[in-house]
């Protein structure tokens, strides 16, 4: 069972995202490599995020903190950070490696999003709905930026 789980349990949320990766690293490699890896590894991520008025951050960690994320816990191939985004909207993400059978290992990226009343889940419906396919983008291209890395 995933750490994520504890924080904000899949059957909980209203709105998840996943995006995974093969690497040629060892899992504990994998998530110190992804957890210190460029937020903005590219001009293309860098420009979504600018056009966001995401906080400028160094890494992948740093930035789940600047929007607001607690880091929760953190194990040798797993870390989670959770809060609120708004005052009705809970958020988990994580950052893990699993180990492969070929030697590789797997970097998994996902995020959870729970609102605590009907309305909070309708209106983030309609943000949901905009920045969906663009986080969806940022984070295949963190997963290809610690891939990269693994070479």
């Amino acid at each position: 069972m995933p750490l994520i789980d504890r924080h904000l349990p899949a059957t909980s949320a209203d709105f998840a995202e996943r995006h995974e990766r093969a690497v040629e690293l060892a899992p504990e490699r994998a998530l110190e490599i992804g957890l210190t890896a460029p937020a903005a590894p590219d001009p293309i991520v860098g420009a979504l995020m600018r056009l966001r008025g995401v906080p400028r951050a160094d890494s992948i960690a740093e930035l789940l903190v600047a929007i607001g994320l607690e880091p929760q816990e953190r194990t040798p191939t797993e870390a989670v950070f959770a809060g609120r985004i708004r005052p009705h909207i809970r958020v988990a993400a994580d950052l893990r490696a699993e180990s492969l059978s070929d030697g590789r290992s797997r970097v998994i990226t996902e995020t959870r999003v729970a609102a605590d009343d009907a309305r909070s889940r309708r209106r983030f419906r309609l943000y949901w709905f905009a920045i969906r396919p663009f986080s969806g983008l940022i984070r295949r291209r963190w997963l290809a930026a610690i891939a990269r890395r693994s070479g």
